[in-house]
């Protein structure tokens, strides 16, 4: 939450705008980070996956059981 709002006024200050013009975008980003962080599969999570394990050369378990839940609201 700070992070996004230090952004949001690192931009309002660079281009000389008021904070809640790119509010929207800024929260938008932010919502879109985090569903990208929490998500529990799909091709770029299994594409990291196989890139630690070729880097590594260990094999990465993974738990299918687990089911991770996207939030948009915290509050």
């Amino acid at each position: 939450m700070v992070a996004l709002l230090g952004l949001n006024f690192g931009i309002s200050i660079l281009f000389n705008v008021s904070f809640v013009d790119y509010s929207f975008f800024v929260g938008l980003l932010g919502a879109v980070v985090i569903y990208f962080f929490s998500s529990s599969g799909g091709f770029s999570s299994n594409n990291l996956d196989m890139l630690a394990q070729a880097t590594t050369g260990f094999k990465m378990e993974t738990n299918s059981k687990e089911e991770k839940k996207f939030y948009t609201s915290i509050f």
